[in-house]
């Protein structure tokens, strides 16, 4: 979450712009895309999610960049970083008139504000369209949308773990929940449910696992461990480092798991989650 956070602001993810009725409408795309950013960032009244968190997300679904296309893509995103609001950009150009739109959704695919749009004639100056209809958004957002409905923090986010399926993830949500209650059976249930609906979620795995042998059912650990390292070689380095360190952990090899977790420190020292886990071996 960018330190500037505010649980008083909405906390938006921008979609790329849509572009039709021109020749080169992927550049077009793009520039429009750098001007309603930048138009954003000098705005104090939304946070904008930065595009390295949505490209680890992207990466965390295991879709592409150009993935982002898809509307369908762009809220799941949105609800797996927690934002609340989705801007979804629209130029379209007919003869020498053209329109610039901005649509205003949640994460739901419920509009969060109505839209806010600007006409523009042959030679009339994009930028300024730009910053004009960013400003007319805000308005729009700030003055209509119910707080409950525009804000965002942290607490609402989906657990930054790799699936493909976002009912797994909601479920593996749910049993951290459960954890933190000692719910222990609904814990079960939710994990068993993630990886149910995607059999190589190996972070689902590895906290069965760990569930597993916290409940001190050791044949079902071993399993279900089992089963996480057997679909974690896909995994971005740091997500295998967590499921390997839970096996050893497992397996009560205390000093290995702490060699491989100082290993990552020393180049992560802000992993707070790592750390987290470091400090538990130690």
């Amino acid at each position: 979450t960018p330190s500037s956070e505010s649980a008083e602001r909405p906390w938006v993810l921008l979609a790329p712009v849509a572009v039709s009725g021109v020749v080169d409408s992927t550049n077009m795309s793009g520039a429009l895309g750098v001007a309603f950013a930048s138009a954003l960032s000098r705005t104090t009244l939304v946070d904008v999610v930065d595009p390295s968190r949505v490209a680890a997300t992207l990466t965390r679904m295991q879709q592409p960049d150009s993935a982002l296309r898809n509307e369908r893509t762009v809220l799941e995103a949105a609800e797996r970083i927690g934002a609340s609001v989705v801007v979804f950009p629209e130029a379209a150009t007919l003869g020498a008139r053209s329109v610039l739109r901005v649509r205003l959704l949640t994460a739901q695919g419920t509009d969060a504000a109505p839209p806010a749009e600007r006409q523009l004639r042959a030679g009339d100056d994009w930028l300024r369209a730009v910053d004009g209809v960013v400003r007319d958004m805000i308005d729009h957002l700030v003055r209509t949308a119910p707080a409950a409905d525009r804000t965002a923090s942290a607490a609402s986010a989906l657990p930054a773990v790799t699936t493909t399926s976002l009912p797994a993830l909601r479920a593996y949500a749910a049993a951290q929940q459960a954890q933190r209650r000692t719910a222990w059976a609904d814990a079960e249930q939710s994990l068993r449910l993630a990886v149910s609906l995607d059999s190589s979620f190996a972070q689902g795995w590895s906290a069965l696992g760990a569930l597993y042998s916290l409940l001190n059912r050791p044949r079902d650990a071993d399993e279900a461990f089992t089963r996480a390292l057997a679909v974690a070689a896909p995994l971005a380095e740091r997500e295998r480092l967590l499921v390997r360190t839970a096996v050893l952990r497992e397996q009560r090899q205390f000093d290995a798991a702490a060699r491989e977790l100082s290993s990552w420190m020393l180049t992560h020292p802000r992993d707070r989650e790592v750390g987290a886990v470091y400090a538990d071996v130690l």
